[in-house]
């Protein structure tokens, strides 16, 4: 085996150990929400969703998180727990509906309404607009910077995988290009 299939290999390695930490703190940070949601619509229509409903909601809930992050033509417009919160509603009324119980619900407000008690939009506007001029500072970047200051901030490479990738001469040289695209990147922002 070459080095670049063992290179290949152990990115993969660390892409699905990334995922498998991600999901999993989805599912702790996510998981009470959607036992609180299904209990109370339990408790409002008398459907009976159990646990196996809890888990299977809140994974096609990430499964629509996942495929929407991946979308290169979505963009984020609220907070990221105030996305999923409102796609556990959607599937929770889409279950509902599907039941004999719920057949006759096409929508109740009452079910949406606590999705905008909670939405602060000031906040998630000033959150996107922030988001927006971090992209366009990192797109300024040059392509080895901007290489650099994604794979190390956004993937967590090690810095000597880093150097690997970007053919850089070594370790030092992808640490002062790290340092170098932050300091561009920290006064784009600033200004």
């Amino acid at each position: 085996m070459n080095s670049e299939n063992v290179l290949s290999t152990e990115i993969g390695a660390n892409l699905d150990e990334n995922r498998t930490n991600l999901f999993r703190s989805y599912i702790k940070n996510y998981r009470p929400m959607v036992a609180k949601l299904i209990n109370e619509a339990n408790n409002k229509h008398s459907v009976l969703f159990n646990s196996m409903d809890i888990d299977d909601i809140l994974q096609e809930s990430i499964i629509v998180l996942y495929e929407k992050s991946v979308d290169p033509t979505f963009s984020l417009t609220s907070k990221e727990s105030t996305f999923i919160y409102s796609v556990i509603k959607n599937k929770i009324n889409e279950k509902i509906r599907k039941t004999k119980i719920g057949s006759n619900i096409d929508y109740d407000p009452d079910l949406d309404e606590s999705i905008y008690e909670k939405y602060d939009k000031v906040n998630d506007n000033k959150t996107e607009l922030n988001i927006i001029k971090l992209r366009d500072c990192i797109s300024k970047l040059s392509e080895t910077k901007r290489k650099v200051f994604e794979y190390f901030y956004y993937h967590n490479y090690s810095l000597k995988k880093i150097a690997e990738l970007t053919g850089l001469a070594s370790e030092g040289s992808a640490t002062t290009q790290k340092f170098r695209a932050f300091k561009m990147v920290e006064e784009c922002v600033k200004s």
